[in-house]
């Protein structure tokens, strides 16, 4: 939810500061702003990214060690034949 909301926020903000002009002058320079909330929708984008390759990463690990211990197998177990 932190990842689409900071894209969303950046970039309509980022849309906007040349868009429209401001009734008052803002702290930075225009360029500064539109930098910073660039910067701030590739950052949305980056913990989009990394949140769905941690748990693309985390699911085949968890199935295969559940269909394991269903399965009863375990490489670990010695075979006294």
């Amino acid at each position: 939810m932190a990842s689409g909301a900071l894209f969303a926020w950046s970039s309509w903000r980022a849309a906007f500061v040349f868009a429209v002009p401001s009734v008052y002058a803002g702290p930075e320079y225009p360029v500064v702003q539109a930098l910073g909330n660039h910067l701030g929708a590739l950052a949305g984008l980056a913990i989009l990214i990394l949140l769905l390759l941690s748990v693309a990463g985390a699911s085949p690990s968890r199935s295969a060690a559940a269909a394991e211990r269903r399965s009863g197998s375990s490489a670990d177990v010695p075979n006294h034949a």
